[in-house]
């Protein structure tokens, strides 16, 4: 019952999540770069359509359940791990708002992201390459170049 006294009023709940989303990011956008604020914005484009015409209020976790399901199978790892986070945010920051009591997205769970281990060449193929590369011309102050 605590919980309900800090609901915001009906008025106030009839938000969409695009239009959460925005006022999320513009309240974050002093600790952001530019760039994160237009990821977010990326973000928050490619996850409206899941919530499209629903008051913040009435997106429930099967919406998000939902969402996720369809999403994972489009999206790399590291996309829809961004696209959960930005997700998230703007639920805490509509529960912090009075808009809802809980973020409906809590129980989706991040896919693990698996780093790719980097090709590092042998020694002999890495001397290989670098007696290559000093084989080129650098055309640097070379006869054959006409300098």
């Amino acid at each position: 019952m605590r919980e309900l006294d800090r609901l915001a009023s009906a008025e106030a709940a009839q938000i969409t999540f695009e239009q959460l989303a925005a006022r999320w990011i513009e309240a974050e956008r002093h600790t952001l770069k530019e760039s994160s604020a237009a990821r977010r914005a990326a973000c928050v484009k490619a996850i409206a359509p899941a919530f499209l015409g629903l008051q913040i209020r009435n997106v429930t976790a099967r919406h998000c359940e939902a969402w996720a399901i369809a999403r994972v199978k489009e999206i790399s790892a590291p996309t829809f791990t961004k696209e959960l986070e930005t997700m998230r945010g703007a639920f805490r920051y509509a529960t912090a708002q009075g808009l809802i009591l809980r973020d409906p997205s809590a129980n989706i769970k991040r896919p693990r992201i698996v780093n790719r281990r980097p090709h590092v060449p042998s020694r002999p193929q890495f001397e290989s390459i670098v007696a290559s590369i000093r084989g080129e011309s650098q055309g640097k102050g070379d006869a054959r170049q006409g300098r």
